[in-house]
């Protein structure tokens, strides 16, 4: 019996395996994404797009991060597959030999991302995207904190298929009900 609950007491959840592919498919996305960015189809509010189109991306790393972190069950394991899945979006951009030793060398800030994570997991399941999309319009549109929580509920649409998409990559679903699945726009644009 003892032996059985010594067992039980050291039980691991079985540690998620990280191809190359799974990287792969989310630069993939990303790239997708980037695009739709620049024309102005995603992350916009009210007719207005972001003012930078990094900003979009960020935001989109963002929400990677934390689908990477919820699959992956480690800040630092996810933190370093994002760095690997941002360095093959960056090579689609053909760099300059100065900033291909930069990104071989993965030496990216991601201090936006670690606040969108920190917020994620500190808000309560209901309101977890909500609170993570306040960051994004004060980072994508510098809106005034009236007008945050409006244009948080406008880019939902925007920012939930790059969450649900990384979840599916590595073979999960959102099975919270607190978090359900914008209504707004279609599950097309889950890119890649």
């Amino acid at each position: 019996m003892w032996d059985m609950a010594r067992g039980i007491l050291r039980w691991r959840p079985t540690p998620v395996s990280i191809a190359q592919e799974h990287k792969a498919a989310l630069a993939r996305a990303l790239q997708s994404r980037y695009r739709k960015i620049q024309q102005g189809m995603l992350y916009s509010a009210e007719g207005r797009s972001c003012r930078d189109f990094a900003e979009g991306v960020s935001i989109d790393l963002g929400m990677v991060l934390i689908g990477l972190a919820e699959c992956l069950g480690s800040r630092k394991l996810a933190e370093d597959t994002l760095k690997d899945i941002i360095a093959l979006f960056l090579q689609s951009f053909d760099p300059s030999p100065q900033d291909r030793e930069y990104i071989e060398a993965k030496r990216f800030n991601l201090d936006r991302q670690f606040e969108m994570l920190r917020v994620w997991r500190a808000a309560g399941s209901e309101r977890r995207i909500d609170a993570v999309l306040l960051i994004a319009a004060r980072f994508l549109f510098a809106a005034d904190n009236a007008d945050l929580p409006r244009i948080a509920k406008l880019l939902s649409p925007d920012a939930w298929p790059i969450y649900v998409r990384t979840l599916h990559v590595f073979g999960r679903t959102v099975h919270s009900a607190g978090l359900e699945k914008p209504e707004t726009k279609s599950e097309a644009r889950l890119d890649g």
